[in-house]
């Protein structure tokens, strides 16, 4: 009723189940003030829901459940997934819907989670995969997403935003509101239930996902979909990238 797409795999001998949940937002779709944002939401969803206000009540059940979970944020999606014994797939997908349904943004966890995220940024600075992504990025039109710094910082999520008056938690809770819709998701869920019962828990705990909203689904690619990602100039010279590592790839 909600609009969310879902998938069910039902598997009887299945000795772990699994569910993925795929936001169609990424960090294209960040405010040009607020590098990193899409990437910052995906962290404090982890930390804490109406229903499990404990900070990674997710991850606290999977470690007894024999499972984990993760998430990564891309330009165009975010991915939330976990995987768990079988026996345990009703209870993780309690936990994990209520990332979706009403998720607390707690002004505690903000400034330590963006710790966090500038540490992976500090990993990220030592891997090439990063390094070379970056330069495609510093090439691409400024004027389309394709130009936009993915991961955040200390710097681009909490000083210079504070310094120039930019309410992160607001900015948050604006970007959840207005992409995590279901009408912009689609799950998978794996299980050893019969299929009947994996709809079941699909309307069950995903049913209070908000629908599309007063204005309709804005779908985030219509922003840049008339805009070159790169510009002539990108392609009068060519770039050499010195590794960190020693690596030979075809």
């Amino acid at each position: 009723a909600n609009g969310l797409r879902v998938l069910l795999v039902s598997d009887p001998d299945a000795e772990q189940c699994a569910a993925a949940l795929d936001v169609h937002v990424g960090y294209f779709s960040d405010p040009e003030e607020l590098p990193g944002l899409a990437h910052f939401c995906e962290h404090m969803l982890f930390l804490g829901s109406k229903q499990f206000p404990q900070e990674n009540s997710l991850d606290a059940y999977m470690t007894s459940s024999t499972g984990f979970s993760n998430a990564f944020t891309d330009s165009e999606d975010t991915c939330f997934f976990f995987s768990c014994s079988a026996e345990a797939l009703s209870g993780a997908l309690e936990r994990f819907s209520a990332f979706f349904v009403a998720p607390l943004f707690t002004e505690g966890a903000t400034e330590r989670e963006v710790n966090a995220i500038n540490s992976e940024h500090l990993k990220n600075l030592q891997s090439d995969g990063f390094r070379v992504n970056q330069v495609v990025s510093s090439r691409s039109n400024p004027a389309h997403p394709n130009s936009h710094f993915g991961t955040g910082t200390i710097k681009t999520l909490l000083e210079t935003p504070k310094a120039r008056g930019i309410d992160l938690r607001g900015a948050l809770l604006k970007h959840f509101q207005t992409f995590y819709r279901a009408p912009l998701m689609t799950l998978c869920i794996i299980g050893s239930e019969p299929p009947a019962m994996l709809q079941a828990y699909a309307t069950k705990f995903f049913g209070g996902v908000a629908g599309a909203g007063p204005s309709g689904v804005q779908w985030p690619a219509e922003r840049w979909t008339d805009i070159p990602p790169f510009l002539e100039d990108a392609f009068k010279y060519g770039v050499d990238v010195v590794p960190v590592t020693d690596a030979r790839s075809l």
